[in-house]
């Protein structure tokens, strides 16, 4: 059958059938390549992802020892010393937005900052976890 063939189809046949175990070679060398980069890839966001676990704990823990700090400091306890008490307190801790303590009935009365306006969260999840438990909740 191959005599029937011209000398150039026939070196080409050669060349081709030459090439693919190199072919075959490439592409095996390539799905390793992407295969050790996923890899690569998973780790290093798997990596990333404890860090921000280990960041937002610590933000937790940090939160839990200001409010634990907050509800035993006595000037919480005088409506006269309260705002300014609070004030210092989130001037000195700028990661906070609001600080504010309120009543077992939701009110929200001492705060800082103060924007005048009448709060109340007893409709909030976080507040009725708090109220249920002696715990910490968010």
């Amino acid at each position: 059958m191959l005599k029937s063939l011209g000398l150039r189809t026939q070196l080409a046949l050669l060349v081709a059938v030459a090439l693919i175990p190199v072919l075959v070679l490439v592409t095996l060398s390539a799905l390793t390549q992407r295969d050790a980069a996923l890899a690569q890839l998973r780790s290093s966001l798997l990596a990333e992802a404890r860090l921000a676990a280990a960041r937002q704990q610590r933000l937790v823990d940090r939160t839990s020892y200001l409010l634990q700090s907050l509800t035993s400091a006595p000037a919480v306890k005088d409506p006269n010393l309260c705002p300014a008490y609070l004030r210092n307190l989130h001037d000195s801790h700028p990661g906070y937005v609001y600080l504010g303590l309120a009543t077992p009935d939701g009110r929200l009365g001492c705060r800082a900052p103060d924007s005048g306006l009448q709060i109340n969260l007893a409709n909030q999840s976080f507040f009725r976890a708090a109220l249920a438990g002696d715990t910490f909740a968010m």
